[in-house]
């Protein structure tokens, strides 16, 4: 998830839980995309990348390991 909070979350669908948390912007992160295939577990996955952007029209790629 992406939020107001400048940062970007990822969740534990089964647990609700935040398993990962990055501060990734100094504006409000307003889009979020990832190669994450569905609700497949980030922790299975070989290579997950996150795509953001902001509100200043940055847009960042992450590494989610």
């Amino acid at each position: 998830t992406c939020a107001d909070d400048k940062e970007i979350r990822v969740w534990d669908v089964t647990t609700g839980r935040c398993v990962r948390s990055v501060e990734a912007s100094n504006q409000f992160v307003w889009a979020l995309t990832s190669t994450l295939p569905h609700a497949t577990s980030l922790v299975s996955a070989r290579k997950v990348m996150f795509v953001s952007g902001d509100v200043a029209n940055v847009v960042a790629v992450w590494d989610a390991r």
